[in-house]
């Protein structure tokens, strides 16, 4: 059974019907993800969402104009504000940083600052009429010129979907991973994350493999959360 529901970066990638759900107002928009006969489906306000979506943070109005309906952009109120404008759901992108930028998964300290921070964000924001998805971390297993992350890393990623969840009910919590040594992690995310309501994924060159891999080692639904030109680190070298 597919389990994504459709997050493209890339306008009209994921083909199929497209529900052009408007987020004008200003009332919160509840998110939910159902699972029904044909697999996960994504309602947003009751209603069916099929995201054509792109990550950025500007001409939100260029987005919309080739067809897009939803955005991954930078969480705060100017962002959600100039989506709002356009008509654009949004899955944000929390300050969760990782150990690449420092942190220290050990740290109490730390990790609590970081959890005030990501809650104050999410206070802030979780009725805006905008609100889709809480990102919470970009790849934070990858750390250049390190082959291995932090044990604790999803431990520590489950406790603030916790707290994300107990403060905002109603958009679906996710981190977001790529598609580098997949099995391994995405299994230990479906142990130790299981306040994830679902996982985003990064995949360029090797977009295709998507839904295999999700299928095979994930067993909630996912949406592609980048996608772009085959990257750098997936051509062959010739020097």
């Amino acid at each position: 059974m597919l389990r994504c529901i459709c997050w493209s970066v890339v306008l009209s990638a994921c083909v199929g019907r497209v529900w052009d759900v408007s987020v004008q107002g200003d009332e919160p928009s509840p998110c939910q993800i159902v699972k029904g006969q044909e697999g996960w489906r994504l309602l947003r306000d009751g209603k069916p969402f099929y995201i054509q979506g792109a990550v950025g943070g500007t001409r939100f109005d260029v987005l919309r104009a080739c067809g897009g309906n939803a955005v991954r952009a930078t969480a705060n109120r100017r962002m959600l504000d100039a989506a709002q404008r356009e008509g654009l759901a949004v899955m944000a992108n929390l300050p969760v940083r990782g150990e690449r930028n420092g942190t220290d998964w050990d740290n109490p300290d730390q990790v609590a600052e970081q959890k005030r921070k990501v809650l104050a964000v999410v206070q802030e924001l979780k009725d805006h009429p905008a609100m889709m998805f809480w990102a919470v971390g970009n790849e934070l297993d990858h750390i250049p010129g390190k082959p291995s992350y932090h044990p604790r890393l999803w431990e520590r990623l489950n406790d603030l979907a916790v707290a994300i969840k107990q403060l905002d009910a109603h958009h679906p919590v996710l981190t977001v991973v790529g598609t580098g040594h997949f099995e391994r992690k995405v299994q230990e995310i479906a142990a130790e994350c299981k306040e994830m309501d679902l996982l985003g994924i990064n995949a360029y060159g090797d977009l295709g493999r998507v839904t295999e891999l999700a299928r095979q080692h994930w067993p909630k639904p996912y949406v592609v959360a980048e996608w772009g030109p085959t990257g750098h680190w997936q051509v062959p070298k010739t020097t």
